[in-house]
């Protein structure tokens, strides 16, 4: 793979194509002078004091928390079982960790997984469990508490990309405004920009994903549909793969990402046709397709000011990581691990063949 490339593209047709294609994108890279970094941690000490929790559940948070500084996972609250059991235990009983672990690994094939990336409960002590034990002005200001730290934790470590996996922090009865910013959902999964670390002049990438449990929690048909689950499972994987190239200052285009969201909300769209219904997930088209030269340039200047500035910031971030990648060539990774790295079986060969509709001809 040509590392010094600034873009990579994503595309699919069909369903059977999205696996394959996903592969292709892989990054399985670590820092050349890596070092698993706990300097950023300091702050849980006190929190744990604050919220009075155990010895067990501050070793589990560390030992989540550590791992390559220029990467963090962040996830929404830890298991109920994070102040009970060993690390281990912990992960084992967690489905929402092991889903993270397999993404991580099948991303970065092999070479990076839970144990070396951070991972960081954005209200770090705040068990499902320990919250519905509280009054509810109680438990907002423990919360309050946990986001606070967070952002400490956050500006101490200044990784150089932020994966968001979770969804619950961008309502008004939270006041913190960075746990506001760093949320996301399935609509926004694997969309990217820059993120300013409050208190300090550091900018990170951020990249939004959506909180694995939403795998594992699916709605029912006929509300929902094998094909979605799938294309979740899809979507949650490329999230992780688009911070991968990130992080070599190589971003993932093409409306294969947007078309992905859209069948992981609401299944493949039925297109009719004079010879019977079209199942089809393309949603979207490229740009370039429909629009003119001066109509690209027109939506272009649509864009407010705050959104230029951050696709600015974006592509000045990405070129300095990709100068820093060829720079350094032991940013490690080689065709060879991506060939025969780690890789997640296709959940395809899992749920077997998809039930197809009857389908016209695609339209011309």
């Amino acid at each position: 793979m040509d590392r010094s490339q600034s873009s990579r593209s994503f595309e699919f047709t069909d369903i059977d194509e999205i696996y394959p294609a996903l592969l292709k994108l892989r990054c399985p890279t670590v820092p050349f002078n890596a070092t698993i970094t706990t300097n950023h941690l300091e702050p849980l000490q006190g929190l744990a004091r604050d919220l009075q929790a155990g010895a067990q559940a501050l070793r589990n948070a560390y030992e989540l928390r550590t791992g390559y500084d220029d990467l963090a996972v962040i996830l929404l609250e830890p298991s109920d079982k994070a102040d009970s059991v060993c690390f281990e235990e912990m992960l084992e009983s967690s489905p929402a960790l092991k889903a993270v672990d397999e993404s991580l690994r099948h991303a970065f094939a092999g070479m990076r997984d839970i144990r070396n990336t951070i991972i960081l409960d954005i209200r770090a002590f705040r068990s499902n469990r320990i919250r519905q034990t509280q009054p509810s002005i109680e438990r907002l200001a423990d919360d309050e508490r946990a986001y606070s730290t967070f952002k400490q934790i956050i500006s101490r470590l200044k990784p150089d990309v932020i994966l968001v996996c979770q969804c619950q922090t961008g309502t008004e009865e939270v006041k913190n405004d960075f746990a506001q910013r760093v949320c996301s959902s399935v609509k926004e999964a694997t969309n990217i920009s820059v993120v300013e670390i409050s208190g300090t002049e550091h900018h990170s990438v951020m990249i939004k994903s959506f909180h694995p449990m939403y795998l594992k929690y699916q709605r029912e048909p006929p509300g929902d549909t094998l094909t979605q689950k799938v294309m979740r499972e899809y979507l949650f994987d490329a999230g992780f793969i688009v911070a991968g190239n990130a992080l070599v200052g190589q971003r993932v285009k093409g409306v294969g990402l947007s078309n992905l969201r859209a069948s992981a909300e609401t299944g493949p769209v039925m297109i009719p046709t004079s010879q019977g219904p079209l199942v089809s997930y393309q949603f979207w088209g490229e740009e370039d397709d429909y629009l003119s030269s001066d109509q690209l340039e027109e939506l272009e200047s649509m864009k407010k000011p705050c959104e230029r500035d951050n696709e600015r910031k974006l592509e000045n971030l990405l070129t300095r990581f990709r100068t820093r990648t060829e720079r350094e060539p032991g940013f490690r990774g080689n065709s060879t691990v991506e060939r025969q790295g780690y890789q997640k079986a296709d959940i395809l060969g899992k749920v077997g063949p998809i039930p197809r509709l009857p389908q016209g001809p695609r339209p011309k």
